[in-house]
């Protein structure tokens, strides 16, 4: 049973990204020890004490089954299987020999699975799971790495910068490794203020050019409690002005385009205007990244929670149970902006 390290000492790409999962939940431990009981709590299903132990690679009695990690807290322990491939990855019969060797070890009270896959389980596979790991007394949970990165997110307080900062990372890993859902259907919204008016006027947003983020094909710009602008991102670079003139240092691959979006002179001509309309005096004397839309569409998409939001966050339209699910069903094809800043008016989100 090996511990768990700030860097991988694993060549196996899905001991790797568990090797990740156990860095956050770790990092999150120690920061904020009452929002990790709270996952606990959510994962086991009871009131737990933060306390427990993570590693990888342990093995059950008997020497017939390795899980990949492992978070053991008394009376509870949480058995994880980890699979890296979409659609139903998790093996049953693994599944059985990790049960069977949690019941012969017999470390805790309360004994946990959890299967840890990019893609939600087959109902026909997670009802298949929960019966044979009820024989043995154990109870199976699934989760998807969006549903983690997801939960914290929404868990962690604007204020814990530093813990915010590794979520960022962590999602943008995610994508990176093709971890998260399929669909690109997905709203980053940012926080505006004083340059909402010149974004809504040149169609782009700008940004610091190293933040962790991970690229979305719909551009939310967020102030005074809700998403005032939304818009369909077509191009995203690192610029800046140099003698008069905007060079271009980076341009990003999108994922939902077959190919780069050429930059062109009314682009370029387009994020020299915004530059001297922005707020920011400085603006366009550093690199900085440009976020190209074809046009916002004003919208009123509440934050119903208290207080505002000081980082960028992540929403999902198209998927079960996502913001705008109806609206994406309904639809012969992809919902116009109009139709997607209309029916945001009539949602709400915490």
């Amino acid at each position: 049973m090996r511990a768990v390290s700030y860097f991988s000492p694993y060549k196996q790409s899905e001991n790797t990204v568990t090797n990740a999962v156990l860095l956050l939940l770790s990092h999150i431990h120690r920061t904020a020890p009452d929002i990790f009981e709270s996952f606990l709590k959510d994962i086991a299903g009871e009131d737990i004490s933060v306390g427990p132990i993570f590693a990888n690679q342990d093995a059950k009695p008997g020497s017939k089954s390795i899980v990949d990690a492992i978070i053991r807290q008394t009376p509870i322990e949480i058995n994880i299987e980890t699979k890296i491939t979409h659609g139903d990855s998790l093996d049953i019969d693994q599944l059985r020999r990790h049960a069977e060797g949690m019941n012969r070890e017999d470390k805790s009270a309360r004994r946990v699975l959890l299967g840890l896959t990019p893609s939600p389980m087959s109902p026909q596979l997670k009802s298949e799971a929960t019966v044979i790991c009820e024989t043995v007394d154990v109870a199976f949970i699934d989760r998807t790495f969006e549903q983690i990165a997801s939960y914290f997110e929404n868990a962690v307080p604007d204020f814990h910068e530093d813990l915010n900062a590794i979520l960022a990372d962590f999602r943008v890993y995610l994508s990176d490794n093709g971890q998260l859902p399929l669909s690109q259907n997905r709203m980053l919204i940012n926080p505006c203020g004083q340059s909402l008016q010149s974004n809504h006027d040149s169609g782009i947003y700008h940004d610091q050019p190293y933040r962790s983020k991970v690229m979305s094909k719909y551009l939310g710009c967020y102030d005074n409690k809700a998403v005032r602008l939304v818009g369909e991102v077509y191009a995203v670079i690192t610029a800046e002005l140099q003698d008069k003139k905007l060079v271009i240092h980076e341009q990003f691959d999108l994922p939902w385009q077959n190919q780069r979006h050429d930059i062109t002179k009314k682009d370029e001509q387009s994020i020299m205007s915004l530059i001297e309309a922005s707020p920011y005096s400085d603006l366009g004397d550093r690199p900085s990244r440009y976020y190209l839309t074809y046009g916002f569409e004003k919208t009123e998409y509440k934050k119903r929670s208290p207080g505002g939001i000081q980082g960028h966050r992540y929403f999902a339209f198209d998927g079960k149970g996502d913001v705008l699910e109806a609206l994406f069903e309904k639809s012969s094809g992809q919902p116009s902006l109009s139709e997607i800043a209309v029916a945001l008016k009539e949602e709400e989100w915490t």
